[in-house]
C-alpha cells in the first residue's frame, strides 16, 4: 500500500510539474528577451529539487528521538490546514468563510476548528500581522488538488516563489545592462534565497 502511494505521488507530481513547465512557454508573463524558456525551466527544476532537499533536511537530517513534527516549520502550517480542509466535506460554508476571512463568529470557529490547530494564533503577544494564517489557508486550498501528496505542496510553493522572484527580476533587470541573464541566475541560485524560498514555509 505504501509503495502504491509513493508511485501515485511521483506520477501526480510529475504531471503537475509538466503542466507548470508548459506554462513557462505559453504564459506571456514569462516572455522576455533576457532569459530563454529553457533556462526558466531548468532553474525551476533546480528550485523544486531544492524544495525536496528542504523536506529531507527536516525529516531526515533533523529527525531523532526529540523530533516533534508540530515544531517543524515545513509541517506547521501544512498540518494545521488539514483541520480547515476536513470541514469542506461536512461544512463547506465554514470552509469558505475561513478561507475568505469571514469567520466573524470567533467563538464558534475557535471551538470548532482553531482550538485544534497549533499555529493559527501566535503563542506570544504581538501587534505584527499573523501571516501564518495566510499559509495555512493556502495549504488548505492546495489540499483540494494535492490528494494528500506533500510534494504537490512543495511544487506549488516553489512556483509561487518563482513567480515573485521573476517579477522582481523583470522590475530590476533594466538597470543591469548586458548582464540580465547572469543577474537572474544569481538571483535564483543565491543559496539562502534558493533554500528558504523552496519549502512550504512563510519565507
Amino acid at each position: 500500500m505504501r509503495l502504491i502511494f509513493v508511485l501515485m505521488e511521483i506520477l501526480v507530481t510529475s504531471l503537475y510539474l509538466a503542466i507548470l513547465l508548459y506554462l513557462f512557454k505559453k504564459w506571456k508573463f514569462f516572455k522576455t528577451s533576457w532569459v530563454s524558456t529553457k533556462l526558466l525551466r531548468g532553474l525551476f527544476i533546480i528550485k523544486f529539487i531544492t524544495g525536496l532537499i528542504v523536506f529531507w533536511v527536516y525529516t531526515g537530517y533533523y529527525s531523532n528521538n526529540k523530533y516533534n513534527r508540530q515544531d517543524a516549520d515545513i509541517f506547521k502550517y501544512y498540518d494545521d490546514s488539514e483541520i480547515i480542509y476536513n470541514s469542506l466535506k461536512t461544512k463547506p460554508l465554514d470552509f469558505a468563510k475561513i478561507i475568505l476571512g469571514l469567520d466573524f463568529n470567533k467563538k464558534y470557529y475557535s471551538s470548532e476548528y482553531y482550538i485544534n490547530m497549533n499555529h493559527w494564533d501566535n503563542h506570544y503577544r504581538s501587534h505584527i500581522f499573523n501571516d501564518a494564517r495566510v499559509i495555512i489557508r493556502i495549504n488548505a486550498l492546495l489540499r483540494i488538488v494535492s490528494f494528500k501528496f506533500y510534494s504537490i505542496h512543495i511544487l506549488a510553493f516553489c512556483f509561487i516563489s518563482y513567480l515573485g522572484l521573476f517579477a522582481l527580476f523583470k522590475a530590476t533587470a533594466k538597470h543591469i545592462k548586458s548582464k540580465e541573464k547572469l543577474f537572474f541566475i544569481c538571483l535564483l541560485l543565491t543559496p539562502s534565497i534558493l533554500f528558504w524560498s523552496s519549502g512550504v514555509l512563510k519565507e
